[in-house]
């Protein structure tokens, strides 16, 4: 975990795309990394998150946005005046509005077929 941690901070990057109603976060340090994808109408309440806690419960300044049951998080260390212009952007570009909730064409396992 340390080596990993210490590799994010001296060569790491997020690169954010936005492709065919999919949003691809791809977290990667020296070029190596991983990917992950998330349905655009699934993203609610993107925002950012101030730093908060201490010790293990420290989190860093990121951006987040909420995607079912989980919260994804991302530009870990970000400075809060970039994240909100990155925000807007995200924003701007994805046609999301602010405190919108999208909801799914398909129906949830709460409400029935």
């Amino acid at each position: 975990m340390v080596t990993y941690f210490l590799v994010r901070m001296l060569g790491g990057r997020d690169i954010i795309q936005v492709i065919n109603g999919m949003v691809e976060i791809r977290k990667e340090a020296f070029a190596l990394g991983f990917s992950k994808q998330y349905l655009m109408q699934e993203i609610r309440d993107l925002r950012f998150l101030p730093e908060s806690g201490s010790g293990k419960r420290h989190s860093e300044r990121s951006i987040a946005f909420d995607y079912g049951a989980k919260t994804i998080k991302f530009g870990d260390g970000i400075d809060e005046s970039e994240a909100k212009q990155l925000i807007a952007t995200i924003r701007d570009s994805c046609g999301l509005l602010q405190g919108q909730v999208r909801e799914s064409a398909s129906p949830r396992f709460w409400q029935g077929n």
